[in-house]
């Protein structure tokens, strides 16, 4: 159950666990105002119907329609494949820079982007975008709108917030997160679906494992789109479900499908050209 309050969408008793509260802690959120003012490049301002967005003013930065154009259409695309009611209100503060040291106490070495909130709880995303860094619009909108659709809260397993988020994006370098997770699942074949969703946090702490846990995260997401429909992945964001792989009340373990999500990674990467474990390692799906 969700509500309103100070304008800005959250859910009832939100108590994030430990992991989510990792990268998307309300004690990492600013200010608007904070951040419009920190020190650094001027910024230019525009508008959309979901968004309020800030772009350094620099030499070839990206144009501020640009911009608005890639966060709307992955507004479409993300509310599309969540296939429920998005709240629209209020909008989402979007500060584009183009290094992470502007916001390098929000940012970590490794962070393409960010999503939080302010103190007053409006939604706030900020993306590292330059010549070698692509913006990750759809990843981080997917982030505002699955909290504002399903709500937020403990029992949302981070390895699926981050899976949800990397499975709509879709992308990692010139091929798709598929192509990329059946590379790093030929690298290491004995990859359990309990690696990734009980091990997540710790590979993705890891600047050798980050990216890998992210696709093999977002892959693993997209099988049980595939298998259990955007309604079975909601129960296992809310915590009404578990895996089969996790304990139940009449056993102790069920049928492990590990096999069969490996199956489903090679069958939707097809013969799409995959990425290197270095080049992914020191790109990530960037």
């Amino acid at each position: 159950m969700c509500a309103h309050l100070f304008g800005a969408l959250v859910c009832n008793a939100v108590v994030l666990s430990a992991q989510v509260a990792a990268t998307h802690s309300p004690t990492w959120a600013a200010k608007i105002d904070s951040l419009a003012h920190s020190p650094g490049p001027r910024w230019a301002i525009a508008h959309s119907a979901h968004f309020n967005v800030y772009v350094e003013k620099v030499s070839g930065a990206f144009s501020t329609r640009a911009i608005l154009d890639s966060l709307e259409a992955a507004w479409t695309h993300d509310s599309a494949l969540i296939g429920t009611s998005v709240p629209q209100a209020p909008p989402v503060s979007v500060f584009v820079t183009a290094s992470r040291t502007r916001f390098s106490a929000m940012l970590s070495p490794q962070n393409r982007g960010v999503t939080t909130w302010t103190p007053e709880g409006f939604d706030l995303i900020i993306l590292i975008h330059n010549d070698s860094v692509r913006a990750y619009t759809r990843h981080e909108v997917m982030h505002v709108i699955s909290r504002r659709a399903w709500c937020q809260n403990a029992r949302s397993a981070y390895w699926l917030v981050e899976g949800l988020a990397t499975f709509a994006d879709g992308r990692c370098q010139a091929t798709t997160i598929d192509a990329a997770a059946r590379e790093v699942l030929a690298r290491a074949p004995a990859t359990t679906i309990q690696d990734v969703t009980r091990k997540f946090l710790e590979l993705a702490q890891d600047s050798r494992t980050r990216a890998g846990a992210y696709v093999l995260a977002g892959t693993l997401t997209g099988y049980l789109w595939e298998t259990r429909g955007a309604a079975g992945v909601k129960a296992l964001w809310q915590g009404t479900d578990t895996l089969s792989t996790e304990p139940s009340r009449t056993t102790t373990f069920l049928v492990d499908p590990t096999d069969a999500w490996h199956a489903y990674v090679k069958r939707v990467a097809g013969g799409r050209p995959g990425i290197t474990d270095e080049s992914l390692r020191r790109f990530g799906c960037g």
